[in-house]
């Protein structure tokens, strides 16, 4: 696939992330802690995703992958928990049946819900788009304002005097 192609259909999938953010933000937002687990390309998917949704949202968020996760799934979830899942394969869908024997607080964003082969290297263009929709919706219903450090400190993330951020 090609960039130009991967490209045009964002427009369907930010259509379609806000019509799912908005469709369960009541649930979004009452989670105490999220989940977000892929596989192969799509765990760097989970991890940028689980980035932005806990710096936005700030609650506990974890980025996994799609196998390791099946060995702790239904040892490590909680009543409260909110597991958002990409899957692309029937192995990844297999992990999805095992996690609904432990619990029904799953979202699936598969083949179904995006407009492009989440095989395709390019797909990860499409599939952090949820994840940054939700942050933004979910952040802002529950009174985050993204838009200003939110501490009475110096914003360590940004700062030029710490060594990480020296070039």
């Amino acid at each position: 696939m090609e960039a130009k192609e991967a490209i045009e259909t964002l427009h369907k999938t930010i259509e379609k992330s806000e019509n799912w953010v908005m469709q369960n933000l009541r649930d979004l937002i009452r989670y105490d802690r999220m989940r977000v687990v892929g596989s192969n390309l799509h765990y760097i998917s989970s991890k940028e995703g689980a980035l932005k949704m806990q710096e936005t949202i700030r609650r506990p968020l974890s980025a996994k992958e799609m196998e390791e996760f099946s060995h702790i799934a239904d040892l490590a979830l909680e009543d409260t928990d909110c597991i958002l899942m990409i899957v692309r394969t029937k192995r990844d869908q297999q992990v999805v049946d095992l996690v609904k024997q432990v619990t029904d607080r799953i979202y699936v964003f598969d083949s179904s819900f995006f407009p492009i082969d989440l095989r395709e290297d390019l797909s990860i263009l499409n599939a952090i788009i949820p994840f940054q929709m939700a942050a933004a919706i979910v952040a802002q219903r529950i009174g985050n304002d993204t838009s200003r450090y939110p501490y009475d400190i110096e914003n360590i993330s940004h700062s030029e005097q710490y060594a990480f951020r020296t070039k």
